[in-house]
């Protein structure tokens, strides 16, 4: 292994990914990949477990973009052959005709001088020392009549490489349409399960409706407005216009009791339309975030997700918090945020895809 030097400063954190897809390449292919991209300004990225990659992402420094290997075999199911492929997902009718390659008769140390030769493989070279078998005469005879037509091996392999993408363009563009008819980006993902996820939950939310009460508190005690309450709450507003240094002058005042009992009474959230009730107490939501709290420029809104909020986007937050309550309503699984639930479940993580994407939040 090379010895590198990394300034992680000069990373970009989110840049523009190019990937680049193979078909069974994550063993012999990815490692003389690795070999060559392991140089100084580099960061590489590796998803997977030692037996299954599932990606690899490199970023150098003096680029703008980074690279996303990715092997197709993820997002088609498993124990297909490349035969199998075309017939699925390819045309009708068509095909699969293979160039042979003796893919083992070189290694990273010799491959120049190898493939450099202008002489033919002799039929040894594609011995496979996994199966422990070589190619038939027939097919020994089809490389050599082929090979005339080359001036070296290294023609020879680009000639072989040309034809396996050829095959490989149509293919994995119907699969990457067939996902998008979906609605889901295949290369945006890692895995077919990953996909198919992502399709079953967008039809649980094909009812979801940005702007539908999500009632999940209907059943509380409606909330009192007590004048200890509005008292705290409008020197609270105060304290935090005061700190913002706006003016004060004309903001709410423990006077205003009345006027703030009569919108509770006839009015709900104006973001998510839910009443309150003791365990969802309300507050005062400022239209302009420039102006202080008076009386125009307020509006009544749920506490806790005004508090979410704050001074973000309304519709961003207001869609976000309205997934979550869709979510809730409907017994759909969320995001875990809450730091002792992620503890409790991590604890039950046993194999498979639950570990590898443990490694990639530890690596993270």
């Amino acid at each position: 292994m090379p010895d590198v030097t990394i300034d992680e400063k000069h990373y970009e954190q989110h840049k523009p990914q190019v990937s680049v897809i193979g078909f069974n390449s994550k063993k012999f292919d990815m490692s003389l990949l690795l070999k060559c991209l392991i140089k100084n300004k580099t960061k590489i990225q590796y998803i997977g477990s030692t037996t299954q990659t599932k990606q690899i992402i490199v970023s150098h420094q003096d680029y703008d973009f980074d690279l996303r290997f990715i092997g197709i075999l993820s997002f088609i199911p498993q124990n297909n052959t490349l035969k199998q492929f075309v017939e699925k997902f390819g045309t009708k009718n068509i095909i699969l005709t293979k160039d042979i390659f003796p893919h083992g008769s070189f290694n990273y140390d010799n491959y120049q001088q190898v493939l450099g030769q202008t002489t033919r493989f002799v039929k040894e070279d594609f011995y496979d020392k996994l199966n422990y078998k070589n190619i038939i005469d027939e097919d020994y005879e089809q490389y050599s009549n082929d090979s005339i037509n080359f001036y070296n091996k290294w023609e020879y392999l680009k000639h072989y490489n040309i034809r396996d993408v050829t095959y490989m363009i149509n293919l994995i563009n119907h699969l990457i349409q067939i996902t998008w008819e979906e609605k889901v980006d295949m290369l945006g993902r890692i895995s077919l399960s990953q996909i198919a996820s992502q399709i079953k939950y967008k039809y649980c939310y094909d009812k979801f409706d940005i702007n539908a009460s999500y009632n999940i508190v209907n059943g509380f005690e409606q909330f009192e407005v007590t004048q200890f309450w509005w008292n705290n709450k409008v020197k609270g507003y105060v304290a935090q216009d005061g700190y913002a240094k706006r003016d004060t002058a004309n903001n709410v005042m423990e006077d205003d009791i009345d006027w703030i009992r009569d919108k509770v009474a006839s009015q709900t959230c104006h973001l998510y339309h839910n009443k309150f009730t003791k365990e969802n107490k309300l507050t005062l939501d400022r239209i302009d975030n420039s102006v202080d709290h008076t009386k125009q420029n307020c509006q009544l809104a749920c506490q806790i997700y005004n508090t979410a909020k704050a001074d973000k986007d309304n519709d961003i937050s207001k869609l976000k918090i309205q997934l979550m309550k869709y979510a809730i309503c409907e017994h759909l699984p969320m995001t875990v945020n809450n730091e002792s639930v992620y503890s409790i479940q991590k604890e039950c993580m046993q194999d498979g895809l639950s570990n590898v994407f443990q490694q990639s939040i530890n690596v993270v």
